[in-house]
């Protein structure tokens, strides 16, 4: 069964505060909530028993309401459920992915040509070519040009950032804070200042940011990743684990060269 409750769930730090409680819930099989609907609805998938008292529980417990009433369309879907008539432009925690083309990640590739091309730029007015030099342009570059996306709108940022990522899902502080650590990464990078201790902040940093990324690929959620901030809609997928231990593996080599 399908149905879809109205809330005042009105952040990605809302949401990661009911997390608990509704994953906790048995026969409760997805969820999801749309914050950017002005109704904040919470979609959920369950088998079995009606599981709604429950959820509507879990929310109150979290300190915020959820009602099964909130004028919100329903038919019969192909097994004889209920499907909620609900849209979004972004996922929830709880969604199960659906397939993404290729176009999908276009922002994304453009912004990896990109970075790729300056790396390259940058070895060219060079002497010789010097892997270590090259993977500290790379890094550089890739840092600067997410954290720039990302600070088009911090807040609306750590939001999505923080329906993952297991730090920011605990402290507001870190989600927002999380672009200007990526930008001052990069200058580090590019200038070769504190090389170990940039590497070594890198590691940790993108070490945390695996963890969340692999849990909800893993879980099968459809959550949005916030690696280009919000400006772009891109789905959380095993492109988001390459992306982070490419740069865990590099600052690992550069730590040891």
């Amino acid at each position: 069964m399908k149905t879809t409750l109205k809330t005042n769930l009105n952040c990605g730090s809302c949401v990661s505060k009911v997390t608990p409680g509704l994953n906790a819930i048995d026969g409760l099989s997805t969820w999801s909530v749309d914050t950017d609907n002005p109704a904040k609805p919470l979609s959920i998938s369950y088998s079995g028993p009606d599981v709604i008292d429950d959820v509507v529980e879990a929310v109150r417990r979290a300190g915020f309401e959820a009602t099964a009433d909130g004028g919100f369309g329903s038919e019969p879907s192909g097994d004889g459920g209920a499907t909620a008539q609900h849209s979004s432009d972004s996922a929830g925690p709880g969604d199960e992915v659906a397939p993404v083309k290729l176009a999908t990640y276009w922002p994304l590739i453009l912004v990896l040509l990109y970075v790729c091309g300056a790396t390259a730029f940058v070895q060219w007015l060079g002497s010789q070519w010097s892997w270590s030099a090259a993977m500290g342009s790379f890094m550089g570059f890739f840092f600067l040009a997410f954290a720039f996306f990302k600070l088009l709108n911090v807040p609306k940022f750590a939001d999505a950032f923080s329906t993952y990522d297991i730090v920011a899902a605990r402290s507001r502080g870190y989600a927002l804070t999380y672009p200007f650590i990526e930008f001052g990464l990069g200058l580090a990078y590019l200038f070769g200042a504190y090389p170990v201790a940039t590497n070594l902040v890198t590691v940790l940093v993108m070490g945390i940011g695996l963890i969340g990324v692999a849990r909800a690929v893993a879980q099968r959620q459809a959550i949005r990743c916030a690696c280009l901030g919000t400006a772009f809609n891109l789905p959380m997928s095993a492109v988001t684990i390459i992306e982070n231990s490419v740069m865990i593996v590099m600052a690992l080599a550069m730590l040891l060269m």
